[in-house]
């Protein structure tokens, strides 16, 4: 594919605005235009960038071959539908669609119109995260964290669809491994859904994990540890600072300390180079919709 793929944003509320910027950055993309339920959002958004305001879905048709989907998750199956319906690829933010059965059809019809389905669990670009991974670290256990203080935009779904989605993919994607049992915590404080959570898990390899999800903590937090005997290794996600313990039994301290910094990128900007690579050369995404299928089975199940 010679020339450059034709791109929409859908949805630029707070977030999806920052889809629409990285598509415009994007040197194999072209972005043609920008769709918002508000019609003024997206003529706004659309003057920032120097592209065109779609007032209807219907204007996209033949216009676009790919297209990021960033509005409230109550929309997203609609939406993805409407795209994979009329041969338009598309990246979808998490969590994949709002109930499982709309994500199974979604899958199913992306598989059968052999299209791209991508989902944006953008902490897979972390750059933290991936240097963990690099290090070939075996936990025994992994303890993860994702708290910080109640924001309306994102009071549509539970804090596990919202937040702990993210440390599901990362569970099953860093572990290679299925969740065979687990116990959670939930508490209901400023919504009708469940702004806290806790889960223990075990998974089939023998790893245990910890994960909490809070959006009635004060102070936010995003870290993500592993546990071995006499090691770990800790970052702090957000300032992408690592720090690696090792228990030194015959050494002036007890535990010996190394901490570094990982040098930041643009997660999101790799995000949607990926999907558009994955395009373009005919790969699977980074993220599939089986991956997001996946992840909110899981969180459906946890929150039964």
């Amino acid at each position: 594919m010679s020339r450059k793929l034709r791109t929409a944003v859908l949805g630029v509320g707070y977030l999806g605005q920052f889809h629409a910027q990285k598509h415009k950055a994007c040197v194999d993309a072209h972005l043609v235009g920008v769709f918002d339920a508000s019609a003024d959002r997206a003529q706004k958004i659309a003057n920032d960038l120097g592209v065109e305001a779609f007032t209807s879905l219907q204007q996209l048709e033949g216009k676009v071959d790919a297209v990021t989907i960033a509005a409230v998750t109550q929309a997203h199956y609609e939406l993805a539908l409407w795209c994979l319906n009329r041969g338009i690829h598309v990246n979808v933010e998490k969590p994949i669609t709002a109930e499982l059965r709309q994500a199974e059809e979604v899958v199913k019809i992306a598989r059968q119109k052999k299209l791209k389905l991508a989902v944006g669990h953008i902490e897979r670009f972390n750059p933290a995260i991936r240097a963990m991974k690099k290090m070939d670290f075996k936990p025994e256990s992994m303890i993860m964290r994702r708290e910080g203080p109640f924001k309306t935009r994102a009071a549509d779904v539970s804090v596990l669809h919202d937040l702990m989605i993210h440390d599901v993919d990362l569970l099953t994607w860093l572990s290679d491994s299925e969740v065979t049992d687990f116990q959670i915590e939930k508490k209901k404080v400023f919504t009708q859904t469940w702004d806290f959570a806790e889960v223990h898990v075990k998974c089939a390899s023998g790893l245990t994990a910890t994960l909490t999800s809070s959006r009635i903590s004060v102070v936010p937090q995003r870290s993500l540890q592993f546990v071995k005997k006499n090691e770990t290794l800790w970052s702090h996600l957000g300032q992408l600072e690592i720090q690696h313990c090792v228990a030194t039994p015959t050494g002036p301290e007890p535990v010996q300390t190394r901490a570094w910094i990982v040098d930041k990128t643009d997660a999101l900007q790799e995000e949607t180079d990926s999907f558009i690579q994955a395009i373009i050369k005919n790969e699977e995404p980074a993220v599939t919709g089986e991956d997001g299928l996946k992840a909110l089975a899981m969180i459906e199940k946890w929150i039964q």
